[in-house]
């Protein structure tokens, strides 16, 4: 993973772990491959700095904002409409402001965008959902568990409602349906 959410010595310290490497525990590389995506998901965004290319189908209602999701934008190196050509535009943070209304079009942008490191905020929530699908591999996707001293029931699969909160500083603005 280039984009590497936390450090294999964080992730050491918090569980307790002796290995040396990630590598000494396979079933942690797993988990930690699935959190980025996971996140992305959650916060409407792609974190890793890179140069993309976004395809926007434009409907029918003129629109000026373009929602990017490799936020913060570091470069735009083209805004291109099918049919109109070159578009004017202005870097938000949200992603562009286009300085005419576009409608029934498809818009190719051309930029790069993301973060440069990781923040402490994707950093926290990786290392608390780490280590709760950590411990509980041996049982994962089990509702509840018969344990010597009785019965333990986890929640669903997904993110955990404090891995949430944690996250959401890091919540794309024009991503609404997360709160």
């Amino acid at each position: 993973m280039a984009f590497e959410l936390i450090p294999y010595e964080s992730i050491k310290n918090f569980l307790g772990l002796d290995g040396s490497s990630i590598n000494d525990y396979p079933s942690l590389g797993t988990i930690l491959d699935r959190l980025l995506p996971s996140f992305e998901a959650f916060t409407g965004r792609e974190f890793e700095k890179i140069e993309r290319i976004a395809t926007i189908f434009m409907n029918e209602m003129p629109k000026k904002m373009i929602y990017l999701p490799a936020i913060p934008i570091e470069e735009v190196v083209s805004v291109e409409a099918e049919e109109y050509g070159s578009v004017d535009y202005k870097i938000t943070g949200y992603g562009l402001r286009l300085e005419t209304g576009i409608s029934n079009d498809i818009l190719n942008v051309t930029y790069t965008g993301g973060l440069e490191s990781v923040t402490p905020v994707l950093e926290a929530a990786a290392l608390y959902q780490l280590s709760h699908e950590f411990n509980r591999k041996e049982h994962i996707g089990a509702e509840t568990v018969s344990t010597e001293g009785g019965t333990v029931t986890y929640r669903e699969l997904g993110l955990l409602k404090e891995t949430k909160r944690i996250l959401m500083p890091a919540v794309h603005p024009l991503k609404t349906d997360c709160y």
